[in-house]
């Protein structure tokens, strides 16, 4: 059944009428609690990007898998840049956003370091679980399903992006446990961030996370999200007191975000 599912998904004709206008109606109607949800992600990110940066967004999507989020930022009238290695999500993200220039995808993963070789782990074609971290797919192995493989990916760092791209002022990253790798490859200027936490098994990475930040970043801050993309506090937290907030957290799952930028607005979430 997943190897049918994959094959359906990978086909061009399934493929753009999943991104045409008349799907999109058609989930508006038969899937009215979906694009609730939708409103209200859309609403959090129109608040918090308007605290930052200028007044054109450029967005880097690093782990944009099939473009969910991307579709959002460029809603909001974002550039958006999508860093993408899986070929199987390159080519469904071509399809959805062909009609849109201002979203490019960059058929590369991000990293620490530069590479034309470096080992993803596959789960199958464009899962959300794919990773080139060892231990995420160590994790996943007992709880996804499908057999996993590895095929050869290109990397660069987020410093040689904003060379290529701009300063950006959002940074979103979901790259299934390969977080702290890619924020090592990351000096440069940025108005916000998030990337994602999992405990207990990734808490260490997480804590490695805020400290390099935090060694980078003086006078850097951070704060947490809570239910459904909600801001744990109206007040921003230290390096300090994120890791304080961290060791005592019993959630399993949350985003961290961080921000460079001397400017808090008083804007409850």
């Amino acid at each position: 059944m997943q190897a049918l599912g994959v094959w359906l998904r990978q086909q061009p004709v399934l493929r753009r009428l999943r991104h045409s206008v008349l799907h999109t109606w058609f989930l508006r109607l038969t899937r009215w609690q979906d694009e609730g949800a939708l409103r209200f992600e859309l609403e959090f990110y129109r608040k918090v990007l308007g605290l930052w940066g200028s007044k054109r967004k450029t967005i880097f999507d690093v782990g944009a898998n099939i473009g969910s989020k991307a579709e959002m930022f460029r809603r909001l009238g974002a550039r958006v840049i999508c860093f993408e290695p899986d070929p199987a999500n390159v080519v469904e993200l071509k399809s959805r956003f062909r009609r849109y220039p201002q979203v490019e995808i960059v058929p590369q993963a991000l990293s620490s370091s530069h590479s034309d070789g470096t080992p993803m782990f596959v789960q199958f074609p464009g899962s959300a679980y794919n990773t080139l971290e060892t231990s995420w797919m160590s994790e996943q192995k007992g709880a996804a399903e499908g057999s996993w493989s590895q095929i050869q990916v290109k990397t660069t760092t987020l410093d040689h992006a904003i060379a290529s791209y701009g300063t950006p002022d959002y940074i979103k990253i979901d790259v299934e446990g390969h977080e702290l790798e890619v924020l090592r490859g990351l000096s440069g200027d940025f108005g916000l961030l998030s990337f994602e936490v999992n405990l207990p098994v990734f808490a260490k990475q997480a804590e490695d996370s805020i400290r390099l930040l935090g060694e980078r970043y003086p006078g850097i801050e951070f704060n947490f999200t809570r239910g459904i993309l909600q801001f744990e506090s109206d007040r921003w937290f230290s390096v300090a007191e994120a890791l304080q907030f961290l060791r005592g957290s019993r959630r399993v799952y949350f985003e961290v975000f961080a921000t460079t930028v001397n400017r808090r607005a008083s804007v409850s979430f």
